[in-house]
């Protein structure tokens, strides 16, 4: 097999995000997530041709994130002998995008007038996790997540919650980096491994960026040791950490499966099912009071040595 370099076209980029190799025509601005297990690359194309149309398959999600409407629809390719469909994504005054089911299909890209950054974060920040998510066998988690002791600890939970404040309590004593929003997971034996999503990291959670480079973050991919479902709590004086299995753990993890609306809803079902049968999954109830911070560290640090 030829090596990225070899394979990579003149005038395009490298990276890795969420544990892939990624060739494409835009420039990512990424320094690179953790080293891959998934060899062939994702190939990102910008096309010169009429874009598609968004009129036609099944429409799948139809709402506004960071001010701009987006779309997604998909349609079986009835000309294909293995009924493999097509997905196509809409960001309103960004690009239109299409990919194919199949791992080599590339991700294909009509621009609508966007800046190359802006670009860049919606292909790192939503398209490319989608892409992934259809075609590699990736699920993506709506997670922050760091290391400790030799794993993956993902912080869950809707926006708001304290993920951000907590990652950035981790990382400013010394912990290493996976990811401050889309946490990709890929299950590997009877395990689930944890990829770096593209070693950016939003602390001000400005809207079209992917942030600033963190200098400390994970190199290589490694298992999931713990999910901590997030709970701000007035009142309360210390943190507490929960076990939560069963049905229970389902139902929390099937509200965090990121990408679930790019699957089937058994494919998504599925996945979640393995999730919470494998890796431990706890609530971790936090005091409305940042000075409560190093607590709740002490307290994650240590309900991860009993696992």
């Amino acid at each position: 097999m030829a090596s990225m370099s070899e394979e990579c076209p003149a005038g395009s980029y490298r990276a890795i995000c969420y544990g892939v190799p990624v060739i494409s025509d835009v420039p990512l601005t990424v320094s690179g997530g953790a080293r891959s297990e998934l060899q062939a690359p994702c190939r990102i194309v910008i096309e010169r041709s009429s874009p598609p149309s968004m009129r036609t398959g099944q429409a799948l999600i139809e709402l506004e994130i960071q001010g701009r409407k987006v779309s997604s629809r998909f349609a079986p390719d009835h000309d294909d002998e293995t009924h493999r469909g097509v997905w196509r994504a809409f960001v309103e005054n960004v690009a239109r995008f299409e990919w194919r089911e199949g791992p080599d299909e590339p991700l294909r890209i009509w621009r609508e007038g966007a800046s190359d950054e802006i670009l860049a974060f919606w292909v790192v920040h939503l398209l490319l996790p989608a892409y992934l998510s259809c075609n590699r066998g990736i699920s993506i988690l709506h997670a922050s997540a760091v290391e400790v002791e030799g794993g993956c600890v993902a912080f869950l939970g809707p926006s708001f919650s304290g993920k951000s404040t907590l990652l950035a309590s981790f990382l400013s004593r010394g912990f290493a980096l996976y990811c401050d929003d889309k946490l990709a997971i890929r299950q590997v034996g009877d395990g689930i491994r944890a990829f770096a999503a593209h070693g950016r990291y939003r602390p001000y959670r400005a809207n079209e960026s992917l942030g600033r480079c963190q200098a400390r973050r994970v190199a290589d991919p490694g298992p999931v040791r713990a999910l901590l479902a997030l709970e701000r709590i007035a009142g309360l004086e210390k943190p507490e950490i929960t076990p939560v299995s069963g049905a229970d753990a389902f139902r929390r993890l099937i509200a965090d499966h990121h990408m679930g609306f790019w699957q089937s809803r058994a494919e998504n079902f599925q996945a979640v099912s393995h999730l919470s049968r494998t890796v431990p999954l706890a609530t971790l109830a936090i005091p409305d009071d940042l000075r409560c911070l190093p607590a709740v560290n002490q307290a994650v640090e240590d309900y991860v040595r009993t696992l």
